[in-house]
């Protein structure tokens, strides 16, 4: 609070410091392909309680209900961006948000599953190849990690007609 002119009647007049909402969802996602997916940020605002969030710039396989963006996400390795709005009455803060498509089993990132990844595997677990980008695109069968077994999942599905790569 101020006064002005200093010789004026108190209080006359008064100055409201805001502080702009802070996003503080993650601003990376790595998420399966095929699979549904929803975004509402997180936010905090400590001197607001009337919040309004927006976003642009959003991929075309999503839509905005309410608040939250939903959608599928398409069956192929990319990486899509979107920036969320969120306002209080007096400003807004926006966050850029990268969302990093994946296919369990195309652990070399060529868009094909078949026996190279395979050998992608099999080099980075025993000679210190190149580790799969993003790392969960080489867990072939799901159980939380890569190695050898992720190798012999993908062997099987290629050459036996074993079940496909799995997506948590």
């Amino acid at each position: 609070m101020e006064t002005d002119p200093l010789i004026g009647q108190a209080w006359a007049y008064s100055f409201y410091i805001n502080r702009p909402p802070d996003v503080t969802s993650p601003d990376t996602f790595t998420l399966a392909a095929g699979t549904p997916f929803g975004y509402f940020p997180q936010y905090s605002d400590s001197d607001d309680s009337v919040i309004s969030i927006g976003y642009s710039d959003y991929p075309e396989w999503m839509t905005v209900h309410n608040d939250t963006l939903t959608g599928t996400i398409p069956d192929t390795t990319a990486v899509f961006t979107l920036v969320v709005h969120v306002s209080d009455p007096y400003s807004t803060t926006q966050q850029e948000v990268t969302l990093v498509i994946y296919r369990c089993g195309d652990a070399d990132g060529v868009q094909a599953i078949n026996v190279a990844d395979a050998v992608y595997l099999v080099n980075y677990v025993f000679k210190g190849g190149s580790a799969p980008e993003p790392m969960e695109a080489g867990d072939a069968n799901c159980d939380g990690d890569v190695n050898l077994a992720d190798a012999v999942y993908l062997v099987n599905y290629v050459f036996k007609g074993g079940p496909e790569p799995c997506c948590p």
